[in-house]
């Protein structure tokens, strides 16, 4: 529909009582920000249909919020998308084609456990939060389901000589009863490992 024959009764519904409710309660400002990082992309577009339903929102009342709520890269690889209320849809998908398919949020987490920093074995709250993070990043992979992402050794190699010696052995040792030792066990193991670290 191009801007010449564009008018906003083309797209506009009557709001219901429920709808008006809900704008009234602020219900559509429960958006996140989205600056293009992959795992924050599954949140942001179930918020975003979400917030649409319940508010009744229009393709044109949709495109400004996008406009404020879309940061960085995200925003950039859309910004000329976002002039019109009929290329609305055509956003939405080239967003999720840039930073939501299931391949690129599954690389982004196994980026960020390469990234977590080494857990002091002196420091046992350092080794909590390794634990925690390792355990919640292979947890979603899983949830996801896409667990042959966590079928990725290197990383486990490197999880692996990240943890302090005397972790080394416990997992080393636990690693002996298992059949096929993935991330997915190991994210298993050092989670149940650091909720007893909890209780010491």
């Amino acid at each position: 529909m191009s801007s010449a024959n564009y008018s906003p009764s083309d797209e506009s519904k009557p709001l219901t009582r429920s709808h008006l409710d809900a704008r009234l309660a602020g219900l559509g400002e429960f958006l996140p920000r989205f600056n293009g990082t992959p795992e924050d992309w599954p949140l942001f577009y179930r918020q975003f249909r979400s917030t649409t339903a319940t508010c009744g929102y229009t393709n044109a009342e949709n495109v400004l919020r996008l406009r404020k709520h879309l940061q960085g890269k995200a925003y950039d690889a859309v910004r000329y998308l976002l002039i019109y209320p009929s290329t609305l849809e055509l956003a939405i998908e080239r967003l999720e084609m840039r930073f939501g398919t299931p391949k690129l949020i599954c690389f982004s987490l196994l980026d960020k456990l390469d990234k977590l920093s080494a857990p002091n074995g002196d420091d046992w709250s350092t080794v909590k939060v390794f634990g925690f993070a390792v355990e919640g990043i292979c947890r979603t992979i899983v949830e996801m389901g896409h667990a042959e992402y966590l079928n990725d050794f290197i990383t486990l190699q490197g999880l692996e000589k990240k943890l302090p010696v005397h972790f080394q052995q416990e997992w080393f040792q636990h690693k002996q009863t298992l059949r096929h030792a993935t991330l997915a066990e190991f994210g298993e193991w050092v989670g149940k490992t650091a909720r007893v670290l909890t209780m010491v």
